[in-house]
């Protein structure tokens, strides 16, 4: 039986424009300075490392699918709709692979 692929394994490498070029926060574990980046930072790390953020560059239909998996596969506390669209759209701004 061959195993499933792990929804976190990135489907595509490479910088993106906007987060090879955005100001590091070492102190919310290097992600790129910008709306959304606490909030980020806060619902993700009692689960993984930023690192596991860092390296991804997914397709806006992908984060979308990743983040139902990890609130209904995985026991990620939901936030408020407002908090949850704020991540959503700074993941998708620094770690696509649209962008």
């Amino acid at each position: 039986m061959r195993p499933s692929m792990s929804p976190l394994a990135p489907l595509a490498t490479g910088p993106t424009a906007q987060g090879s070029q955005a100001e590091l926060d070492p102190k919310l574990g290097n992600l790129p300075v910008g709306p959304g980046a606490e909030d980020t930072y806060y619902q993700c790390v009692g689960c993984h490392s930023t690192a596991i953020i860092r390296q991804q560059r997914l397709t806006d239909d992908r984060w979308d699918y990743l983040w139902t998996w990890m609130i209904d596969e995985q026991g990620m506390q939901e936030p408020e709709p407002e908090i949850a669209e704020q991540i959503l759209a700074y993941l998708k701004t620094h770690f696509s692979s649209e962008r």
